[in-house]
């Protein structure tokens, strides 16, 4: 380990052997030295990763709203279109005919994966497939 060269004041003095007044396991100057940087390093972590999950609160409570909003939307694309509230949505048209085109469009992309792709012979392992 290199040695360092470190000016220390006073304070920094007196705050070491307060320190080691306070944590008897601490035998020497040197020891009191390494755990406040230790202890100074871990406040730091500790503050970044509360700012972390801070900014993950926020970020999830966005994404609440932006839920909310959605939710809110189709309630009343529901009301427009006619959509009758406590009923099955298996029943409505407006959902049957939502899910026959989403099932059209899966078959018809699948179908194009199964006739259009090709090998190429220079790259062994990777396929080329359009989809439309």
């Amino acid at each position: 380990m290199p040695k360092k060269h470190v000016q220390i004041t006073d304070e920094d003095v007196e705050m070491v052997l307060k320190v080691k007044s306070e944590h008897p396991e601490l035998n020497n100057f040197s020891a009191a030295v390494r755990w406040i940087l230790l202890d100074y390093r871990t406040k730091i972590a500790n503050t970044e990763r509360q700012n972390d999950i801070l900014d993950l609160q926020k970020k999830l409570g966005e994404l609440s709203k932006e839920q909310s909003l959605a939710t809110q939307l189709l309630v009343n694309m529901g009301d427009a279109l006619g959509i009758k509230a406590g009923t099955r949505i298996d029943d409505q048209a407006v959902f049957l005919d939502a899910k026959a085109a989403v099932n059209q469009r899966i078959d018809r992309a699948v179908t194009a994966r199964s006739t259009h792709s090709s090998t190429d012979s220079s790259q062994l392992g990777y396929s080329h497939r359009s989809v439309n």
